[in-house]
């Protein structure tokens, strides 16, 4: 009867880990286009700075205006 009982346990066991595996692979994919996505933004930004007709100098300090607002840029 306890061998029964582990048997079904780690059974469980092994049924939650393995139907937990699914939806954490969905999160890291999901994790992983998002980090791509943000990372392709980034550089079209840094695309969009390089170029001076771009750029606004105010005060010694150079900005980009981007969807309506302004950031300050250092390089």
């Amino acid at each position: 009867m306890k061998k029964h009982a582990l048997a079904t346990l780690i059974g469980g066991l092994f049924l939650s880990a393995t139907s937990m595996a699914a939806p954490q692979q969905e999160y890291l994919d999901e994790m992983n286009q998002m980090f791509e996505m943000m990372r392709d933004r980034v550089e079209e930004l840094r695309e969009y700075a390089s170029d001076e007709n771009n750029v606004i100098t105010e005060n010694g300090k150079r900005y980009i205006m981007v969807d309506g607002r302004r950031f300050e840029i250092d390089a």
